[in-house]
């Protein structure tokens, strides 16, 4: 059942359909079946197989006009349930890359910040991105959910205050400066790039301490060769 949910949830021409029957079915007309999905998924902790399917419906169910109301569901237990699995080395990496698209969507719900911020799932991010970013997939997820955090003041200043995760970005390319990227590791640096102009664009105070380190990076990684000759003390043109 939970594997014809996430399909019928994941499929844009079923989903307004799929939630409207759903309420239908339900006692009081409302989402009481989410509420349930997370619950379900909130006692089956040690349970990949149902977990991997409960939390990927929940993050399929992307909707412009609001149809989900993601802040009650955070009250219900979603934020508490997405901290405990964020948490690293406690989620199989299926799950985990579920659970960071489903906080992707909380970030983007403008009734969901003021709830997210003081939570802990975003200062978990630093620690997830260092222990996950050679896994593609999480790394760039991770860091769109980052770029979505950033749009909020709210949530901003949690992650610039209270998170390393753009030391933790630098790190990365910085280490890989030079290096010939395959693909996967070409669309992380694009996430990650795409992270550090919103940091440099963004209107809040927070980001000022960040750029000139940003700044920085950019001037080596655009004259690489250069500065490595700055740094052997080679003075030959």
């Amino acid at each position: 059942m939970l594997k014809v949910l996430r399909q019928a949830a994941s499929h844009s021409g079923l989903r307004k359909r799929l939630l409207s029957v759903m309420r239908g079915a339900g006692r009081g007309g409302d989402d009481d079946w989410l509420r349930e999905l997370v619950h379900l998924a909130a006692g089956c902790c040690d349970r990949p197989d149902i977990l991997v399917e409960a939390i990927g419906t929940l993050a399929a169910l992307e909707t412009p006009d609001n149809e989900v109301a993601w802040a009650d569901l955070c009250t219900a237990g979603l934020l508490e349930l997405l901290h405990r699995l964020l948490m690293v080395g406690f989620a199989e990496d299926d799950v985990l890359l579920e659970c960071i698209i489903l906080v992707g969507t909380l970030a983007l719900d403008e009734d969901c910040i003021l709830l997210l911020a003081p939570s802990k799932v975003p200062r978990l991010l630093s620690d997830l991105f260092s222990e996950k970013r050679e896994d593609a997939d999480i790394a760039v997820q991770t860091l769109f959910v980052v770029r979505c955090l950033l749009l909020q003041e709210e949530t901003c200043q949690v992650v610039l205050r209270e998170t390393d995760i753009i030391e933790q970005i630098l790190d990365l390319l910085r280490a890989q400066l030079g290096q010939v990227q395959d693909a996967e590791m070409q669309a992380v640096h694009a996430a990650a790039d795409e992270v550090l102009d919103l940091v440099l664009a963004d209107p809040f105070e927070e980001a000022s301490e960040w750029v000139a380190d940003i700044k920085a990076f950019r001037f080596e990684a655009h004259n690489s060769e250069w500065c490595q000759r700055l740094r052997r003390g080679d003075n030959h043109q």
